[in-house]
């Protein structure tokens, strides 16, 4: 059985490589890579960015939203009914 390669790369780059557009090769999270240790830069990571597509809208934002439009035209239908009589 194959053993696993081990990555020379990390999976989120820090913001230094990001500005050049270089792969980030880390030995591990808490280590500073190759590119910041040579020239002596603070290595920052900025996790959370989301990746890929966004999911679609949730579809009961949506109708509750289209709810409270509906309702709140029909108060006004019923506040101008109710000052014609």
């Amino acid at each position: 059985m194959p053993q696993p390669r081990s990555r020379n790369h990390a999976t989120q780059a820090c913001t230094n490589c990001q500005n050049k557009r270089q792969k980030c090769k880390r030995p591990s999270d808490r280590d500073a890579c190759e590119y910041c240790k040579n020239n002596k830069f603070r290595c920052v990571i900025i996790w959370g960015r989301k990746r890929g597509r966004k999911p679609p809208p949730n579809k009961t934002t949506e109708a509750v939203n289209e709810f409270q439009f509906s309702s709140s035209n029909f108060e006004t239908l019923l506040l101008d009914d109710q000052s014609i009589v």
